[in-house]
């Protein structure tokens, strides 16, 4: 009974985080997500406007993110929703002249902060960009191609910080020309 108390009773909660994907292993595009919590629905994930997922992200969304999402929110007394996610500002299509289906796990951090930070009424600062996997235990692990995502975080306006899992272990800042690297490890001085 509390479930629907709340969905009745609160208003609809919404929530915007940018993220950045990668398409045809080189090309970076900075985008957002609109994460929505909507009333009960047969599917606790509906999609709209030009998102689609693979089949293995959309496995990994429902059977590691939400119920991350759904034991977050149960220790601070919500009670789950059912989610409309979208892409607004998504050009991408467009630009790589291909079907866009999301894949890998370049989302996670995302997703699992929007799915938690729309019921709970809670702002992601609009000038972030966020990128991880998030697995089973709820650990943020690198993710691919990060030079390419951090160049494009560099060079896209409105950005001032880029959250990345931590580096150590990262290989692939190797591969960065040495002044991208430097303005680089400059962007992530000026984060901290």
């Amino acid at each position: 009974m509390r479930s629907s108390y709340y969905a009745m009773s609160q208003p609809l909660q919404r929530s915007r985080v940018n993220t950045v994907l990668v398409f045809q292993g080189e090309q970076a595009i900075v985008t957002n997500l609109l994460i929505e919590c909507i009333e009960t629905q047969s599917d606790r994930i509906v999609f709209g406007g030009e998102i689609s997922l693979s089949d293995s992200t959309l496995m990994h969304l429902r059977e590691v993110l939400l119920p991350l999402v759904d034991s977050i929110l149960s220790s601070l007394g919500v009670p789950s929703c059912c989610y409309r996610l979208s892409i607004s500002n998504f050009s991408a299509a467009s630009v790589v002249e291909q079907q866009t289906v999301i894949s890998g796990h370049s989302l996670d951090v995302s997703l699992l902060l929007g799915l938690l930070s729309a019921p709970l009424g809670l702002r992601v600062p609009a000038k972030s960009l966020l990128t991880g996997h998030v697995d089973a235990n709820g650990a943020i692990l690198m993710v691919q191609s990060l030079p390419e995502k951090m160049q494009s975080a560099i060079s896209s306006l409105g950005i001032s910080r880029f959250y990345i899992p931590r580096l150590d272990s990262e290989q692939s800042l190797k591969a960065l020309r040495p002044k991208l690297r430097e303005s680089l490890h400059c962007a992530i001085a000026q984060a901290k």
